[in-house]
């Protein structure tokens, strides 16, 4: 949802200004149909074009479901073809109090809310998109937040690294622009250990302004920004192993409940908790400024 912007409809949806009125969606699809035209030339080189196609599955809440379906149907799926769009519902997980007591929404009902990013892995298996995947003969994955305004989706660049590399899993990151930047950063866990993501609340100060003397750099500078890249057999595995073995991160929010809304906790999955499952992981370092804006709060606009 669009709350942090200050609007209640799906955060896809959201104008973010431009001249041309286009929302975080449309920009989206667009870049999805030049992807698209661009492939297409090249599998068709010497020859008839032959045409190519992108699925592109977009996750919705039990909020944000309904009016997700009626925008891209009210601007015709902005001009790709509304069979080649899935959408599927994350989970949802109950509300607790700081004294670990269920919030109650309704003398009869829990307070509840989305799981999470991380909530993909598990919808996109209890949806069956998974095998719905596998039957389209599709390899590789392309993941990302909407409301990333710079993403480029279905990066050929990105998706060569990937495949060149013969990772599990990879992820686009930017260098820190400081030390005490309030981003999660990339770590090994243990020598020989995984790759896996570390929110800046775990880092104690020491260790977010440590210098790699080698390098003459910050030691952990490596940033998530939730561009990530997955195989379809990693995808399938991280399903399975964190359906068995779940992460739950707590987040503060305001809860609303049957006596108004009060300060509670929400549980969430991120999607960065399927990294130690990962064999092997490539990191793909990019421009800060040229791939990763986030719209969030603050009368409106864009923080970098």
């Amino acid at each position: 949802q669009g709350t942090r912007l200050g609007i209640s409809d799906p955060k896809g949806c959201f104008n973010i200004g431009l001249p041309s009125g286009k929302s975080l969606f449309q920009i989206q699809a667009e870049r999805i149909l030049c992807v698209q035209r661009l492939a297409a030339q090249v599998v068709s080189e010497g020859g008839p074009i032959r045409p190519v196609t992108i699925h592109w599955y977009i996750m919705t809440s039990p909020f944000t479901d309904e009016a997700t379906r009626k925008y891209f149907s009210s601007h015709k799926y902005f001009g790709l073809e509304p069979d080649q769009i899935s959408f599927f519902q994350q989970g949802t997980l109950p509300c607790i109090s700081k004294d670990g007591k269920f919030i109650m929404e309704t003398p009869f009902s829990l307070a509840k809310a989305p799981d999470g990013n991380g909530g993909v892995y598990a919808a996109l298996k209890s949806s069956r998109l998974l095998e719905d995947m596998a039957s389209r003969g599709i390899k590789y994955v392309d993941c990302y937040g909407v409301d990333n305004v710079l993403v480029r989706v279905a990066d050929p660049t990105f998706l060569g690294y990937f495949i060149d590399k013969g990772a599990a899993s990879a992820a686009k990151v930017v260098r820190k622009a400081y030390p005490q930047e309030q981003v999660g950063v990339f770590v090994r866990r243990g020598k020989g250990g995984p790759l896996t993501v570390v929110e800046y609340s775990e880092l104690d100060h020491s260790m977010a302004s440590a210098i790699n003397q080698r390098t003459g750099r910050v030691q952990y500078c490596w940033s998530n920004v939730c561009l990530h890249m997955f195989t379809l057999d990693f995808l399938n595995q991280v399903a399975t192993g964190l359906e068995k073995d779940s992460v739950y991160h707590l987040a503060e929010k305001k809860i609303p409940s049957m006596n108004g809304y009060t300060m509670g906790l929400k549980l969430e999955q991120f999607i960065f908790d399927s990294f130690p499952y990962a064999p092997s992981t490539a990191l793909f370092e990019v421009n800060y400024y040229s791939r990763f804006v986030l719209f969030v709060v603050e009368k409106i606009f864009v923080s970098k």
